[in-house]
């Protein structure tokens, strides 16, 4: 099943408050980056990678591109939990793991970018 976007969020189920993911970190993290380069070209070159980190909301990507994790959902019009997390711009396990595995493939997001652009 694909959202609006024609991203798969079929295997984001919501079961409480547990999410589970059934695509990997490094696809999430991907389709995001591609809704950013669609939606915000360049935007690989506003972030510092040495501060980035998915589970802080300013040092997130939305957070350094927005000022906001909160005002980068809107401003791509994101709404709701599962749809954040099926694009890498949320955590379904907020575990050590899981957000340092996110932030790390956002990184190789922005560096192909960034060296596909030189």
């Amino acid at each position: 099943m694909s959202d609006e976007t024609g991203i798969d969020v079929s295997g984001i189920q919501a079961e409480g408050t547990v999410m589970r993911a059934q695509s990997t970190v490094s696809e999430r993290a991907s389709a995001g980056a591609m809704l950013l380069d669609e939606q915000k070209p360049g935007w690989f070159m506003e972030i510092d990678t040495e501060k980035l980190s998915v589970a802080n909301s300013c040092r997130c990507p939305l957070g350094q591109l927005y000022l906001s994790y909160g005002t980068g959902l809107h401003s791509l019009d994101i709404n709701g939990i599962a749809r954040a997390v099926a694009l890498g711009f949320d955590c379904f396990d907020y575990s050590n793991r899981d957000s340092a595995s996110l932030t790390a493939c956002w990184r190789q997001e922005i560096e192909a970018r960034r060296a596909s652009a030189k």
